[in-house]
């Protein structure tokens, strides 16, 4: 019951997600400064015009994109294209200073009368995501969210960020069609897809590291 709400909540379909799943594993938390940590050692070039010409440039040289495969597919020209269904989300994001806090804990809501449907409590971050724009600012709104359902009175809270995503959460498409893009653009381009958005399906970060080491073989099996 309550899972069903939640997906239709936070898509718009009932569909299988991932919290079902309630087997204890290890997982992978992205630190606040993960695109920092990633981009450390890439040569970033703004303002390049992203064309199926200029990327046909040398396929020799393998690229990494992480760009929304509708954008990839608009670019090359790609004629089959799907419905790809999405809907934004909106977070909130806080660093806890006072009191002291250390745990990890996530916390679903289904209730479609809340905007937002998960809040998680990560070491002393708390972050949480919405459907739609929230109603209060953030500020107030985390301190209210770690009283109420968390039993933390927070005291002060640091680095108040909230921000928009435009494919927060994404709906499935044919997967034959999928895989046939993704291996299209390897062929053609040299390009690696990598991510959620670029290979269009539910990933959590550990997906994302398995991937990152599938990627890096077929790049060195290519180059022998």
């Amino acid at each position: 019951f309550f899972s069903n709400k939640y997906s239709l909540k936070v898509t718009g379909a009932i569909e299988d997600r991932s919290i079902n799943n309630l087997d204890s594993v290890e997982r992978y938390i992205a630190p606040l400064n993960f695109i920092d940590l990633m981009a450390a050692n890439c040569s970033i070039e703004y303002k390049e015009v992203l064309n199926s010409l200029s990327m046909a440039t040398d396929k020799k040289v393998p690229l990494i994109s992480t760009i929304p495969m509708p954008t990839m597919m608009e670019i090359v020209g790609w004629k089959k294209r799907p419905n790809f269904r999405n809907k934004p989300i909106w977070s909130q994001v806080g660093l806890i200073r006072e009191p002291d806090v250390s745990v990890y804990q996530t916390i679903y809501y289904p209730d479609p009368l809340q905007t937002h449907y998960r809040v998680s409590v990560t070491g002393n971050i708390i972050i949480a995501e919405h459907t739609s724009p929230p109603e209060q600012n953030a500020g107030p709104a985390l301190m209210g969210l770690l009283r109420d359902d968390f039993g933390i009175d927070a005291r002060s809270i640091d680095n108040i960020k909230q921000q928009e995503q435009k494919y927060g959460k994404i709906l499935p498409i044919e997967e034959k069609l999928r895989k046939e893009f993704i291996f299209y653009l390897t062929e053609e381009y040299g390009i690696y897809s990598l991510g959620r958005f670029a290979t269009w399906r539910q990933l959590i970060l550990d997906d994302v590291v398995k991937d990152v080491a599938v990627i890096e073989r077929l790049i060195e099996s290519d180059s022998v």
